[in-house]
């Protein structure tokens, strides 16, 4: 239906584009025949999302829509850029317009049939998770504004004589040019990989919760597959209780709850923690040994867990991004002053880099400070 609609409005566009003289017009229904375009390719790449696995892709296809969605994101801004010349050339030497009633029905029908696309994309994006679909969905909205503006430009031009097409179709080119950016920007952080929805978060935790033995969760991390496909990987840590038969087997628990609750796969990781009699001693260490190096570094958490035959302590650090490229000097350090205590320990270092630092150290300071407030009320 999109992609019909789409050509129907580019033949009339650009039949009363080339009668009145309007560059306005004629840039916006080169901009609807991109849109038909896109619909085609998108309705591919949501065809082709939908495959089930293989031996050779056993996460599905699901990705290749955000591929076929930047793909068109870039024709798209080269479209917008050979129009922006073109309307440059107009506003050099702008034409009179030459304009009925049959012109501003179409303008006027078309921004109805595009807030009508925008509105049902918008819904079906959101309920499929689709990129492509979200993408035509912003597109569609920019169309209504680019035509509105044509609409202006066209009303003006009748009205006062003022040639602002030229112009007009300058907003318009700008508008096709951005639509497509957005759409690239949004499309490119899931193929890079961006952190999951918080929404996801807080539903993950709310089911691990409901094991109440379960002291922690650690690194968890979304692996997003596209078409609703994703994987939840995590560790969770509890201390070891007498029925550690019931303990080990809470992970096969929890993923089961996952899938049924969410229709996602897992890999989770159970830890069990221990309270060690040298652990206010380590931790005392490890904030000596970076204090020595800034004072800004903190510690966003700090654990021991039993391994097999040793004991891994397993240390989250936050660094100012002036820090960033001394992370192999300082994780060499603390390793080095651990191991010389005690060679019975083992040592993991996680290092993350946080923009509004200073922020998050003077929040961790006042939450000390409370604590040792409350303490001292308390004895």
């Amino acid at each position: 239906m999109a992609i019909i609609l789409n050509v129907i409005m580019f033949l009339c566009k650009f039949l009363i584009g080339n009668i009145s003289g309007s560059m306005a017009i004629t840039a916006d229904a080169w901009n609807n025949i991109l849109d038909a375009g896109n619909a085609a390719i998108a309705l591919l790449g949501i065809k082709i999302a939908g495959c089930g696995k293989g031996d050779k892709h056993p996460f599905g296809h699901g990705r290749m829509e955000w591929m076929v969605s930047l793909f068109s994101s870039m024709v798209v801004m080269l479209a917008g850029y050979e129009l922006v010349q073109t309307s440059w050339e107009n506003i050099k030497d702008p034409k009179d317009l030459r304009v009925n009633f049959v012109v501003f029905l179409i303008l006027i029908v078309s921004i109805l049939v595009k807030s009508y696309m925008f509105i049902y994309y918008r819904k079906a994006g959101k309920k499929k998770d689709s990129e492509a679909i979200k993408a035509m969905s912003a597109d569609s909205l920019c169309d209504s504004i680019a035509t509105a503006t044509v609409l202006f430009s066209t009303i003006v031009n009748t009205v006062f004589g003022w040639r602002i097409d030229g112009w007009c179709g300058m907003i318009v080119s700008v508008f096709i040019i951005y639509t497509g950016y957005s759409t690239i920007k949004e499309t490119s952080k899931r193929i890079v990989g961006k952190a999951p929805d918080k929404e996801l978060i807080v539903q993950v935790e709310k089911i691990v919760k409901q094991f109440e033995v379960i002291e922690s969760i650690q690194d968890m991390t979304v692996h997003d597959y596209g078409v609703g496909r994703f994987m939840v990987a995590m560790k969770i840590e509890a201390y070891e209780p007498e029925n550690s038969v019931f303990t080990k087997c809470i992970p096969e628990g929890i993923s089961h709850a996952l899938y049924q609750q969410l229709g996602c796969d897992s890999m989770i990781q159970m830890n069990y923690l221990i309270k060690d009699e040298n652990e206010n001693q380590i931790y005392s260490k490890i904030v000596e040994e970076i204090n020595k190096i800034d004072g800004s570094i903190l510690i966003k958490n700090f654990r021991i867990v039993q391994a097999e035959t040793y004991k891994v302590i397993h240390v989250d650090i936050s660094l100012p991004m002036k820090l960033e490229k001394r992370e192999n000097e300082i994780k060499k350090r603390i390793e080095e002053r651990i191991g010389s205590m005690n060679q019975e320990y083992r040592i993991i270092i996680r290092f993350k880099i946080m923009r509004n630092h200073r922020t998050e150290k003077l929040t961790q300071d006042l939450t000390k400070a409370a604590e040792s407030s409350e303490q001292k009320t308390q004895s």
